[in-house]
């Protein structure tokens, strides 16, 4: 899996007219409200590091909340670790998958419902349809490419 370490400006501006075009138009609103979250944990100084990989690019913060992936944006706590066969970032991966395929309608379809149930199905979140969902793009991609030998499907099950 390639690795980069780009600026953020850069990595927004960069993969050529389908990457641009995808973040700025048909991803709109998930990369301007993955900007502001990246302002916020910086402006904090809680981000430890960032990192590109597979077309995305993660920061990684201090302490241990999970995750949340806006578009080409994934930010995590301290247990997201940008590489094959970690669960949370895989996990990650598979909510920017459904954010490419529906664009603007993700955070109405994928987005908002998600959020509902981390607040109020707490334990029971990742047996949401969504997070199922996620899941199941992330395995199928990383599969594919990687072929995994092991995917934890207690913590992050399938649709």
């Amino acid at each position: 899996m390639k690795k980069e370490n780009p600026s953020l400006f850069h990595f927004l501006l960069s993969g050529g007219v389908k990457s641009i075009f995808r973040r700025w138009i048909w991803e709109l609103p998930q990369t301007l409200i993955g900007l502001l979250l990246v302002f916020y944990f910086t402006v904090r100084r809680r981000v430890l590091y960032s990192e590109k990989t597979e077309g995305v690019m993660i920061f990684v913060t201090k302490g241990r909340w999970g995750g949340i992936s806006l578009g080409n944006i994934i930010i995590g706590s301290e247990g997201l670790s940008p590489v094959v066969g970690n669960q949370l970032f895989m996990h990650e991966y598979g909510h920017s998958l459904q954010s490419r395929s529906f664009g603007i309608l993700y955070l109405f379809i994928f987005g908002l419902p998600s959020l509902l149930s981390v607040v109020f199905r707490g334990s029971n979140h990742h047996h949401s349809f969504v997070e199922k969902s996620a899941n199941k793009l992330a395995y199928d991609y990383f599969n594919g490419k990687y072929f995994l030998e092991y995917w934890d499907k207690v913590n992050y099950p399938m649709a």
